[in-house]
């Protein structure tokens, strides 16, 4: 496996909600063959990106403390081809599809999964608007994240900004439906297509995860595919999942 390259990013031109942020790292191409990521690349490449962003910082910075052992043990699972092809399937373990958020253990600890599903409420504001008409103007706005750690280093972060705009009884539009994802992950790339829509009284926000994986000692994981999708109704809430395609 080449070297960990820089961090890259799903670069999406609607990306002006409030809080949405991309710093992701991806891995260059390998091909068959290729020798596999030792701790001193990979703790290279953590030291490379900790100057773009507090959490690439602490990653380094956690790493960096381990015992070699300890090292060597997370980087063993980045050679893994089976370990790599169970990640995305444990993203997706999480299954209460309307809980706020929900954290999934596996790998004897070392593997966390966490999803977040927050929502404010906002309102367009106008002198000349009455009671009534405000009432129709108000918004969800909502960030749906799942984050996967190992060993307590970030590794992987998938994320929908959206923004719902509802009445007394009905989503009425779909106002923005943008995702974006951190990736320390040796994936060799990301990338995401985004749709959105009504669906009787709720709105749907979803993406479309490509996922290159590629190359691993000796074995071909190819490309994966996964769902991110978020159903956001009226009164809050309906659904909020990940799960491979």
């Amino acid at each position: 496996m080449k070297r960990l390259t820089r961090i890259v990013s799903v670069t999406i031109a609607a990306l002006a909600v409030a809080g949405a942020t991309i710093a992701p790292a991806t891995a260059a191409p390998a091909s068959h063959g290729e020798a596999t990521l030792t701790v001193t690349q990979f703790e290279a490449e953590l030291a490379q990106n900790a100057g773009l962003a507090p959490e690439a910082k602490a990653n380094y910075e956690k790493f960096a403390a381990f015992h070699q052992a300890k090292k060597q043990k997370l980087v063993n699972y980045l050679n893994d081809p089976i370990f790599l092809a169970e990640v995305i399937y444990e993203m997706g373990l999480l299954s209460s599809a309307n809980s706020p958020q929900e954290v999934k253990v596996t790998h004897d600890g070392d593997a966390v999964v966490t999803k977040t599903s927050n929502q404010e409420n906002s309102f367009a504001q106008s002198a000349e608007k009455n009671a009534m008409t405000l009432a129709a103007d108000r918004t969800f706005a909502r960030v749906s994240q799942y984050t996967y750690s190992l060993m307590g280093i970030t590794l992987t972060r998938v994320r929908l900004d959206m923004n719902f705009a509802y009445n007394a009884s009905r989503i009425t539009a779909v106002n923005s439906c943008v995702p974006s994802h951190t990736n320390y992950f040796p994936l060799r790339g990301m990338a995401a297509t985004p749709s959105s829509y009504l669906s009787g009284n709720n709105g749907v926000c979803q993406a479309t995860w490509q996922i290159a994986v590629g190359w691993v000692n000796g074995l071909n994981l190819g490309q994966r595919a996964a769902l991110q999708k978020v159903v956001q109704g009226p009164w809050g809430l309906v659904s909020d999942t990940f799960g491979n395609i």
